[in-house]
């Protein structure tokens, strides 16, 4: 097994700015969200992927992202706090939109991810 730390980058924290932005604001919004939703990408679709972890933003909350060991889900997205679990999400390889969705939100002023690969 071997772990990295893996930066991803800040979304565009204005989301007025694709309506009232100049082109040169909405062309780096759009760059910004575009690293960030590949950064996700290139983690979770990585063969070797096994697990990662990373602070939601606010003190004592972070979440983990494993492989699920339910039979027919892929993927278990669990938030926690100081107490321990508070929810999870399931996800499927075939549709991570969802998935990325809830990472993107969790991650927009960016994050330093623990990943773990096999």
């Amino acid at each position: 097994m071997r772990e990295a730390y893996k930066n991803i980058p800040a979304l565009y924290q204005d989301p007025a700015v694709f309506f009232t932005g100049t082109d040169e604001e909405i062309e780096r919004a759009e760059k910004m969200d575009a690293e960030n939703a590949a950064a996700w990408a290139g983690i979770i679709t990585d063969p070797d992927f096994i697990g990662l972890e990373f602070d939601a933003g606010r003190p004592g909350r972070s979440l983990l992202l494993t492989r699920s060991l339910y039979h027919g889900v892929d993927l278990q997205l669990t938030w926690t706090d100081a107490a321990g679990p508070v929810m999870h999400e399931n996800h499927y390889f075939k549709s991570l939109g969802r998935l990325l969705s809830s990472l993107r939100a969790e991650s927009r002023n960016g994050a330093a991810v623990h990943v773990l690969y096999s």
